[in-house]
């Protein structure tokens, strides 16, 4: 369904998104990352242990 030209569950994701980044702020400081790179190896450590091997090598 669209509402205004946009379509009401990209609004919801957003929604979503927005809410989520609020929870989370200050969590990485918190664990001592400072660095994006340092973030997104804990991204990946984390998908690893979830999903295992088959989805290792996404970034």
């Amino acid at each position: 369904m669209k509402q205004n030209g946009k379509h009401k569950a990209e609004k919801k994701s957003l929604a979503a998104l927005a809410k989520l980044q609020a929870a989370l702020g200050g969590e990485a400081g918190a664990l001592g990352l400072t660095a994006e790179d340092e973030i997104a190896a804990l991204c990946r450590d984390v998908r690893k242990e979830a999903y295992g091997k088959k989805y290792e090598n996404n970034a």
